[in-house]
């Protein structure tokens, strides 16, 4: 039973998320304010967290910090804003999906199931290039020796590129691998940036203009 962490500070919201998602049975704890959020997160990290852009005290983005500082855990922000900006900076600093409120409570089942899905993949080989080690199994990624702590989103997007070196992906396919369907395909330039970062120099991964991006063997 994968258990949620809800921080939202508007109550009619958090009521009906944590009544709906108790019925299609998660255990779901919720915090209205950041700092009470980090507690719990702290006490007894969930399995996901589902975390509301603006809160009073501490913001969304705070918590995200504070939360990737620690922990590759599940991020879904939920937001009221649709500035592009605002949400590119949550996948800069490692939420891996995003919905706008208004939302239709089914559309966020759908989109915590599709993430809490790709955190456990089906069994298959390790994938090893030029040092970059990756065991879906167990989400575990190295290169060299040094591990790297990857998001879900970035794990799926590294993973993908390797399965097929030096074919070239659109934004729009590296979307689907990540489960996101909305319409903001930089989001997959800010995971990229974010996987070229931990995995150093030489990374190989290349921006094809025009096109998308490829793992060069």
């Amino acid at each position: 039973m994968p258990s949620l962490l809800l921080l939202e500070d508007n109550h009619e919201v958090a009521a009906a998320l944590h009544g709906f998602l108790q019925q299609r049975g998660f255990l779901v704890r919720q915090a209205n304010n950041g700092l009470e959020g980090l507690k719990l997160f702290n006490t007894e990290p969930p399995d996901m967290l589902l975390l509301d852009m603006m809160m009073p005290g501490l913001t969304g983005l705070e918590v995200l910090r504070q939360v990737r500082a620690c922990s590759q855990v599940p991020i879904l922000i939920l937001t009221a804003r649709t500035d592009e900006r605002e949400i590119l900076e949550g996948f800069a600093l490692g939420a891996d999906d995003y919905i706008t409120k208004p939302f239709r409570m089914l559309e966020v089942l759908a989109r915590i199931q599709a993430v809490l899905r790709r955190v456990k993949p089906p069994m298959h080989s390790l994938f090893t290039k030029h040092g970059v080690y990756l065991e879906p199994a167990t989400r575990t990624a190295r290169r060299f020796d040094t591990t790297l702590d990857l998001t879900v989103a970035e794990f799926d997007l590294l993973l993908r590129l390797l399965e097929h070196p030096n074919r070239v992906f659109s934004r729009l396919e590296l979307l689907e691998v990540i489960g996101n369907d909305n319409t903001l395909e930089r989001t997959i330039d800010t995971h990229i940036k974010n996987v070229r970062r931990k995995l150093g120099e030489d990374h190989r991964l290349e921006t094809v203009f025009g096109m998308g991006y490829k793992y060069a063997e």
